[in-house]
């Protein structure tokens, strides 16, 4: 089984997101999966080259905040 690294992106802007945690996501090879690619940070580091994949399917498709995230558990899970 692989890892899972969680990170979290901030409240808003890429000048709020700490130092290592930028390193880490853009020297990352293969695809970040992230929450919802409407969170700013996301759409800063798309444009630099960093390949993600969201989750907002998922949100979609249940009603409760704690369905959604088993749901994006397990399929992490699943990935690793």
């Amino acid at each position: 089984m692989g890892n899972i690294t969680v990170v979290g992106l901030g409240a808003s802007s890429i000048d709020q997101l700490p130092l290592g945690i930028y390193r880490k996501l853009t020297q990352h090879e293969g695809t970040i999966y992230t929450r919802t690619k409407e969170h700013p940070v996301v759409q800063v580091l798309a444009n630099e080259g960093v390949q993600f994949e969201s989750m907002d399917n998922v949100y979609e498709s249940f009603d409760q905040f704690e369905q959604v995230y088993e749901a994006i558990s397990n399929q992490l899970i699943q990935k690793a």
